[in-house]
C-alpha cells in the first residue's frame, strides 16, 4: 500500500479515536476518571520497578488524554528527573527539566511546562501519547509527527555515541490497545503500552 493511502487510513483511524475519547470523557465520572488516573499511574509505577531509571521523559496531558500527573508527582518525589516537551514553530519538540509545577501556555493553546533546557539524549524512559498502538508495538500519534522526528533524531544521536535507545512507552486506554494499526515508514514502534489495567511488553529492542 502507498504511503498517501496508509496516510488517508491513520487519518480516518485517528478521527474515530478521537470521537471515541471525547464520547467517553463526556459520560465518564469524576471518580472514573480519578480511578483510571490511578491505575495509569500504578502500571507506570510496576514498569519502572527494577529498572535503573533517573530520569523520565513525559508530557502533561491535555484534554481527554490519559491522566498522568499522579505519577509525574511520584517521580518528583523520589528525586526522579523529568523532562517535559515544548512545541515550537519549527514543528520540533525542545525539552526542559520540570519542577513540577511551573508552567505557560504553549502555541497550541494549553499549558506547557517551563523550566531549564534539557537533552532527550538524558532520558531513561521516554513516555509517548498516543491515540492507539497496536500488538506489533506500532504507536498511532496525533498526526504532527513531533514525537517520530524527536525519536529519530535521538536514535541516530544514539547510534553516532554507540549507545542503546531508551525504553518507550505509549499511554492510552483500554480500548485502545488494537490488533493492528496502518504504520508509515517513519513511524516509530514503543517497546511497550500502558493502560490503567495492564502493560503490554513488546521487543526492547525494537527501537
Amino acid at each position: 500500500m502507498d504511503e498517501i493511502s496508509l496516510a488517508n487510513r491513520k487519518g480516518k483511524l485517528r478521527a474515530q479515536l478521537k470521537s471515541a475519547r471525547e464520547t467517553f470523557y463526556v459520560n465518564a465520572s469524576t471518580e472514573d476518571l480519578q480511578a483510571l488516573a490511578e491505575g495509569f499511574c500504578n502500571q507506570l509505577v510496576r514498569y519502572c520497578e527494577g529498572r535503573k531509571i533517573g530520569t523520565v521523559a513525559a508530557y502533561l496531558p491535555y484534554g481527554t488524554e490519559p491522566e498522568l500527573r499522579p505519577f509525574l508527582e511520584k517521580l518528583t518525589g523520589a528525586s526522579i528527573s523529568v523532562l517535559l516537551p515544548v512545541a515550537k514553530p519549527d514543528r520540533e519538540l525542545h525539552w526542559v527539566s520540570w519542577d513540577g509545577v511551573s508552567t505557560s501556555i504553549g502555541i497550541h493553546g494549553f499549558a506547557e511546562p517551563v523550566g531549564p533546557v534539557a537533552e532527550l539524549s538524558e532520558a531513561d524512559l521516554i513516555i509517548l501519547p498516543a491515540s492507539a498502538v497496536d500488538l506489533n508495538g506500532n504507536r498511532l500519534g496525533k498526526g504532527l509527527g513531533y514525537y517520530d522526528r524527536a525519536l529519530a533524531s535521538l536514535k541516530e544521536q544514539k547510534r553516532t555515541a554507540g549507545s542503546t535507545m531508551p525504553l518507550t512507552v505509549a499511554v492510552v486506554y483500554d480500548p485502545e490497545v488494537l490488533t493492528e494499526i496502518p504504520a508509515e515508514s517513519h513511524d516509530r514502534k514503543v517497546t511497550a503500552a500502558i493502560t490503567a489495567t495492564k502493560t503490554i511488553k513488546f521487543d526492547e529492542g525494537l527501537n
